[in-house]
């Protein structure tokens, strides 16, 4: 089961459960040999866990109506980094195309707009979903493009950037860690007069082509009062953890471990103002 996945039994309605509408076998993984990333290709995709959740059941009536089979993905991925279970393992995907690539390659779908990549958050989960898929194929996987098994323009420009620069890929394949010595003084707001106001946030690039995260030493310095600083890649809803609390004077650091964005940026988030110094200490 993949980590935090919620189950397809939280969202299913009766008599328009996965099971009563496929015959499938179990996702065959001993011929699995890539993982297929698809798009909604909508103007407009559901965000909060409500509205995810109907749109879930709906997409599973339409399917069940017009197509006389149940939806086709195994899961879904959301914007807040949630994974909806959908056929799971237990059928066959049925959205790649044809036999012969639904065996080959359970699908993942990511709710996104149209041409638009995946946030973090999102990136994530799509992320332990392939540590899963490779758990149970018991074999790398790689991760392709619906485009790359059927003639679409499925998963549209963004999601397809990412596939391409390896964004998706599974989190148990470790990222090599590259030490900057000397560390780089990324941002010092004393010097820029960009001291964050209340509530600021302030994108900070870190200037390594193809990292995807940067471990950081973030210094605050003579804040207005007691606040805090949140750091992340950027995208989606910012997180709710602080990684630097700092009191109402003097000059307080800590380091943290921080996603890059696909822009090559981390975002750092100030809660009460305060001057910022930024330096990059490793790569991955």
């Amino acid at each position: 089961m993949v980590p935090g996945m919620i189950a397809r039994e939280i969202w299913e309605e009766p008599g328009w459960r996965i099971g009563e509408h496929t015959n499938s076998r179990p996702q065959p993984w001993d011929m699995a040999e890539y993982i297929v990333i698809h798009y909604t290709a909508a103007p407009k995709t559901a965000e909060n866990y409500d509205e995810v959740l109907r749109r879930l059941q709906q997409s599973q009536r339409s399917y069940a109506e017009n197509r006389g089979y149940s939806y086709g993905y195994n899961w879904m991925c959301d914007r807040q980094g949630r994974v909806w279970e959908i056929r799971g393992d237990d059928y066959r995907c049925a959205a790649n195309g044809n036999t012969e690539s639904n065996s080959k390659g359970p699908a993942i779908l990511c709710l996104v707009n149209g041409a638009e990549a995946a946030n973090w958050e999102m990136t994530q989960a799509v992320r332990r979903v392939a540590d899963h898929c490779q758990h149970r194929a018991g074999a790398p996987l790689k991760i392709v493009c619906h485009s790359d098994v059927r003639a679409t323009q499925c998963p549209g420009d963004g999601l397809r950037a990412q596939v391409r620069n390896d964004t998706f890929r599974p989190i148990q394949q470790e990222l090599e860690m590259q030490i900057v010595n000397p560390p780089i003084r990324l941002l010092d707001t004393r010097q820029t007069s960009q001291r964050l106001k209340d509530g600021g946030t302030i994108a900070v690039p870190i200037g390594v082509n193809g990292a995807r995260a940067a471990f950081v030493n973030i210094t605050s310095i003579n804040p207005a009062k007691s606040g805090y600083l949140t750091a992340w890649s950027g995208g989606g809803s910012r997180p709710t953890v602080s990684n630097l609390n700092y009191g109402n004077s003097g000059v307080v650091c800590n380091t943290s471990w921080v996603p890059v964005s696909p822009q090559g940026t981390i975002s750092i988030y100030a809660h009460i103002a305060t001057d910022l110094v930024v330096d990059l200490q490793a790569t991955a």
